[in-house]
């Protein structure tokens, strides 16, 4: 199996200071940074716990290098097709580690904030992706998981070409329309892989099926699946910018509050229909009221909005923010390996 060696688009990460940057990035996530759905108002930055999680996850994807393909106890062939998979999808979140620095940063234009972005080869980016995706050869196991790689790859080419346009035009509605659009075709994609491809292709094994040894059986299993999938039902929903005036923020809270109070709701059910074993009762309850209670937020925020209230709203950003934060202070280490799947790795 041969793919072509064209690794000019994304800058490696090679220099000390890009090195301590990405530790520095590192030891934030697994600082203060988690992966929680909610909003969150810090030092007026509006943006996701969703997509920030996320975002990081590339960044140590990309900084990690690693590979362990071989313990999965595939073939020789399988371990150098999901090895090649892995490359090819760490060179292309580097690309998104410059984004998200440039795009949750302060400018003092706008225009130089669409300048910055605009630096990034997206196109370039994006066609050696699919182009090396299109070179690999599967191993017959793999051969169905490959065509949907590609037909997810062939699509990120045609968001690049709506995000340039975006940049082009200075338009930041249309930017962080297009983020999300490539935000939820990647859910999309994640959601119906298998583990062993997943691990491959995904930014952590957090955003995968989990792995047999989980705790709590069937219901680790069962709970793990309804947060491994809710966070990527939402994903890009919750992604805001630093600088956005009162009105971007309204106009973008009018297009994503639908889908966010419905994918609230849809967890919340799901998580109340499961009897959790006693060992588990207090961490089950405690998502189960996140969930409620960020369903309440989420119709709050958007009633606000609606008004243009742009003061409730923030004060509803931060009770979201509480939401998480009680949340959190209620898991315990052994419930870890099933909270991984919404608070990321």
């Amino acid at each position: 199996m041969q793919i072509t060696a064209r690794r000019t688009v994304l800058p490696r990460v090679q220099t000390l200071s890009e090195i301590g940057q990405c530790l520095a990035l590192q030891e934030e996530r697994n600082g203060t940074l988690r992966g929680r759905s909610g909003y969150e108002r810090r030092e007026g930055v509006y943006r996701s716990w969703v997509l920030w999680g996320v975002g990081l996850a590339l960044v140590g994807s990309a900084c990690s290098g690693d590979s362990a393909f071989e313990s999965l106890g595939g073939t020789p062939e399988a371990v150098s097709y999901l090895e090649v998979v892995a490359e090819i999808e760490r060179e292309y979140a580097l690309g998104f580690q410059q984004v998200v620095q440039a795009i949750t940063q302060s400018y003092a234009t706008r225009g130089l904030l669409f300048e910055t972005v605009g630096k990034v080869d997206f196109a370039g980016a994006a066609a050696t992706a699919l182009d090396d995706a299109q070179s690999a050869t599967p191993p017959p196991d793999f051969a169905q998981e490959h065509d949907e790689w590609v037909q997810f790859r062939t699509v990120l080419v045609g968001v690049v070409e709506e995000l340039e346009s975006a940049l082009a035009r200075e338009n930041m509605q249309e930017l962080l329309a297009v983020n999300t659009s490539a935000d939820q075709a990647h859910g999309s994609f994640l959601k119906g892989l298998t583990r062993t491809f997943c691990l491959a292709a995904a930014p952590d094994d957090s955003f995968c099926p989990a792995g047999a040894d989980l705790p709590g059986g069937e219901y680790g299993q069962q709970v793990y699946e309804i947060l491994r999938s809710h966070r990527l039902d939402v994903r890009g929903l919750f992604f805001f910018v630093e600088d956005m005036s009162p009105e971007e923020r309204a106009v973008r809270l009018d297009e994503v509050q639908p889908e966010i109070e419905s994918h609230l709701r849809s967890a919340g059910d799901a998580m109340a229909r499961i009897e959790p074993p006693a060992e588990f009762a207090i961490e089950h309850d405690a998502f189960v009221r996140f969930f409620n209670e960020s369903s309440v937020t989420a119709a709050a925020i958007t009633e606000a909005n609606s008004a243009r209230d742009t003061e409730r709203v923030l004060e509803l950003f931060d009770e979201a923010a509480r939401n998480g934060d009680r949340l959190e202070s209620s898991l315990t280490p052994a419930y870890g390996p099933i909270a991984v799947a919404f608070l990321g790795a």
